[in-house]
């Protein structure tokens, strides 16, 4: 949805090792840009997410990882299973799990459940 309205851009040109450039422009309803932001990163560089808790029921999993290990590096997040730890498939193909941002978290654990 966010990206269908042009609130979220996914890159899917990307390359292992290689660095990016990316150029945020605003516009005003004069059509005349009011704010401008560059945005830098290195693909090598970003981090694995490493889960602090895992909760295995019969019917749901409840992954948990910390929020400052996450915090302003990622803002959506796609999940894999794997039954041999070497090929990996999407569990969530269609849908990014967007991060969620409320007062509420503080520096508390995320947790999702999947069903």
């Amino acid at each position: 949805m966010l990206q269908k309205i042009g609130m979220r851009y996914v890159d899917k040109t990307i390359e292992k090792g290689k660095y990016y450039l990316y150029t945020l422009q605003i516009k005003n309803l004069n059509d005349k840009y009011y704010c401008k932001s560059k945005l830098s990163m290195n693909v090598d560089r970003l981090p694995k997410i490493i889960p602090s808790g895992l909760d295995e029921q019969e019917k749901y999993i409840r992954i948990t990882w910390s929020k400052k290990q996450i915090e302003n590096k990622f803002t959506g997040f796609y999940l894999q299973k794997s039954k041999d730890g070497i090929q990996y498939y999407p569990i969530n193909k269609d849908k990014l799990i967007i991060g969620a941002h409320t007062k509420d978290f503080k520096m508390e654990d995320y947790v999702f459940l999947i069903v």
